[in-house]
């Protein structure tokens, strides 16, 4: 059995109960993603598909680690996907959850806005790091929220 905590703010458990569950299959272009897999690069972790993408950034232009992974993995849904979005974001962050199982220990957030456009990125934990969203805080966030962990 696969398991995982999802911590949601108020505004996601709302959002969730109003829009209901629908089952669909992961759209193309993010199945894609998830099938280039994630690598290990000097303690961080990253989704390969915006690995060159992103290569002209490195370590030391940012803060710390945490917030290197999360902007190296952070995209926007709607660019890889036009239809059930809100329900692709969900399904991509536990298909990711699942591929992220056993190599690290890890935060992927769901960010959801008043027009339905998701945001996801993760960050493995890094000690004495802050996580990239104060997980006692989400319930002050303006959007939806989901962290899985």
């Amino acid at each position: 059995i696969f398991r995982f905590m999802i911590l949601m703010n108020n505004k996601m458990l709302t959002f969730i109960q109003r829009k209901g569950r629908d089952s669909i299959r992961l759209s193309m272009k993010l199945s894609e993603i998830l099938k280039a897999g994630v690598r290990e690069m000097d303690g961080c972790y990253f989704l390969n598909y915006f690995l060159e993408e992103n290569s002209q950034y490195s370590s030391d232009v940012f803060e710390d680690l945490t917030s290197y992974e999360s902007f190296m993995n952070g995209f926007h849904v709607e660019d890889y996907c036009t239809r059930h979005v809100v329900e692709n974001s969900f399904h991509f962050s536990v298909r990711l959850a699942k591929l992220l199982k056993g190599t690290c220990k890890y935060r992927i957030v769901l960010s959801i806005d008043k027009q339905n456009d998701c945001y996801i990125t993760f960050h493995s934990v890094h000690q004495g790091e802050p996580e990239w969203i104060d997980q006692t805080g989400i319930d002050s966030c303006s959007e939806c929220i989901a962290i899985f962990m």
